[in-house]
């Protein structure tokens, strides 16, 4: 009995996390340029939707929900190798962004100081981290394409790069503090009722 109902429990997770990873997908569908002239850096707030799910089931609950959110996109591009390198370059992004966030608000017990610390930390990561990913990826891209890459085009590359995260992880971290304060407590609740 006990196993059938800790297997019932642990599909039940399973089904959440794609459940969430569903709905941050339908979040990442929306999109907004941010930066003028750069209109392949869109900002999409659907990582603030793994930054919550991650806190209330945890690192590995975090990981498959950002991991749902990227295989539904991949899959609606039919995996399309072009479209798969930015979608591991989004799956980066959340974890950068992600993890410290939630390992220094956990340690600081969910305190507003220790939320915006973890954020500041995350956006520092997110900014460093897309950097280096993307002066390895862009040359990969550009190959694909047949397109020639020169140093002119990586440079215009992290001149956008780094501002667009770090824009992107401030306004994320904006909206990841007012859910915080308001439908996480409810949602651990309903969460921890439930299972």
């Amino acid at each position: 009995m006990n196993s059938y109902r800790s297997s019932r429990d642990k599909l039940k997770f399973w089904l959440v996390w794609a459940m969430i990873g569903a709905i941050a997908f339908l979040i990442m569908q929306i999109e907004i340029p941010i930066i003028p002239g750069i209109d392949y850096l869109k900002l999409d707030v659907s990582d603030v939707v793994v930054a919550i799910a991650t806190m209330i089931f945890g690192i590995f609950g975090g990981t498959m929900v950002a991991l749902f959110k990227i295989l539904l996109k991949a899959a609606l591009s039919g995996f399309n190798p072009l479209s798969v390198l930015g979608d591991l370059a989004s799956f980066i992004a959340t974890l950068a962004y992600v993890y410290p966030f939630y390992f220094i608000a956990k340690k600081g017990q969910l305190k507003l100081k220790s939320q915006v610390l973890g954020l500041i930390v995350g956006t520092i990561c997110l900014t460093i981290v897309m950097t280096i990913a993307n002066l390895f990826l862009m040359p990969l891209y550009f190959n694909i394409v047949g397109l020639g890459f020169s140093h002119k085009v990586l440079h215009a590359i992290v001149a956008g790069i780094i501002p667009f995260n770090l824009i992107k992880g401030i306004i994320n971290g904006v909206l990841i503090i007012l859910l915080m304060k308001s439908v996480y407590p409810t949602l651990t609740h309903f969460i921890e009722s439930r299972f």
